[in-house]
């Protein structure tokens, strides 16, 4: 589906690439503190529990290289079996701020593609995890209002996007609406 993106920007050269182990164990080690913290609040699993297992259970995963370093891991899977629905996931390093808009404008289009395969994708974020948040409204989902989640009900914000009905050849919004 998404073979591989590349691209460049004056905070250097971004590249979104089919996941390796060497691109987990990098990411993990380096692995933004607020991760970790949403990791243990949701799930009471170290974060590299929660990496490997999102690694694991996604039915494409993708790092985010900036200047040939992992910087970023994301994918998504199934929310069941026969769901049309992807959880989608990202964990970072500290990296990921040197290349924020960038990484949204790119992301944005990686999520538009996974919309061909899913008709929504959608998971929750801890509130305070302020940085994936914005990350989040910037590359086009909407996000809620906080509400309890997790092993012990922290707050946390359910977020989605849904894939939007395509219009007809010739047809206009207006047309398409009645």
């Amino acid at each position: 589906m998404v073979d591989k993106i590349e691209r460049e920007y004056q905070g250097g050269k971004i590249r979104i690439v089919p996941i390796e182990e060497w691109h987990v164990v990098r990411v993990i080690e380096k692995l933004r503190e607020s991760d970790r913290k949403e990791a243990w609040k949701a799930w009471r699993l170290r974060a590299d529990e929660v990496a490997r297992l999102s690694v694991e259970s996604s039915e494409e995963s993708f790092t985010i290289l900036h200047e040939g370093e992992p910087t970023g891991l994301f994918g998504v899977s199934r929310a069941s079996l026969f769901s049309e629905t992807g959880i989608i996931w990202l964990l970072g390093t500290d990296g990921l701020e040197k290349i924020g808009y960038s990484l949204a404008k790119e992301t944005r289009a990686v999520v538009d593609t996974l919309l061909e395969k899913y008709k929504k994708l959608m998971n929750w974020v801890d509130k305070k995890n302020c940085k994936s948040v914005l990350w989040l409204k910037r590359s086009g989902f909407e996000v809620e209002e906080a509400a309890p989640f997790g092993v012990y009900g922290e707050d946390f914000c359910y977020f989605w996007k849904e894939k939007r009905p395509s219009l007809k050849a010739g047809s206009s919004i207006k047309e398409e609406i009645k």
